[in-house]
């Protein structure tokens, strides 16, 4: 038997199955950016992790932005 709860997970697990290499891909991606933030020498690595996940929310339908802080950027996104 199933319910409405029921059917909306099974929406979410064949999405997430269906979506699976890519988001491996994106996974592979952000984890060969050395964003080491407490090390001063990849504070242009860490704004190019906060950029490379804007661009990655925006794409995937949320609004998102690159935010600039007086220590390392952020990214804000809502849905």
């Amino acid at each position: 038997m199933t319910t409405p709860t029921t059917d909306r997970i099974d929406a979410v697990l064949a999405a997430a199955d269906a979506g699976f290499d890519a988001s491996l891909a994106r996974l592979d991606e952000i984890l060969r950016i050395p964003s080491i933030s407490t090390d001063p020498a990849h504070d242009g690595e860490v704004l190019r992790a906060a950029q490379w996940f804007t661009k990655t929310f925006s794409d995937l339908g949320f609004e998102a932005e690159t935010v600039m802080t007086e220590g390392h950027p952020i990214m804000v996104a809502t849905y």
